[in-house]
């Protein structure tokens, strides 16, 4: 059907998004309401200290050429870890996100692995207060 996704053989073992996630070991994941419908997930894992954010978080260092510089420099999203500008538009419970930035900061998370760019492995907590005062 048209607009339906279908899911990789892959990821057939995966439960579907609009599942109640399963908390694996310590690991737990969390979802942002985003407009639309749309969401993001969060993956926390407070033994490990860390948390992978799909979209939210970008830490882009590195971009391939003059122009993926421009564009993510444009955007404020470069060399420097942020929320992305477009997810803080989408966000369609700020209290919510606010909650989330600051439930994983308390998770005692020291690293954060952004779906986009480099880990970030300083001052973790204190980014996701930031952003979360900034919502």
């Amino acid at each position: 059907a048209r607009g339906v996704a279908k899911r990789s053989p892959a990821c057939a073992a995966l439960p579907d998004v609009a599942d109640t996630p399963p908390a694996l070991g310590d690991l737990t994941w969390h979802r942002l309401p985003l407009r639309g419908g749309a969401e993001e997930l969060v993956l926390v894992s407070p033994g490990l200290k860390t948390a992978w954010f799909a979209d939210g978080i970008f830490n882009v260092q590195q971009a391939a050429g003059p122009l993926g510089r421009l564009s993510f420099r444009a955007f404020g999203m470069y060399q420097k870890p942020v929320f992305s500008g477009v997810m803080r538009m989408m966000t369609a419970d700020r209290a919510a996100a606010r909650a989330l930035f600051e439930a994983v900061a308390e998770a005692g998370v020291e690293t954060l692995i952004p779906c986009h760019g480099e880990p970030v492995t300083e001052g973790a907590g204190e980014l996701l207060r930031r952003i979360a005062a900034s919502l």
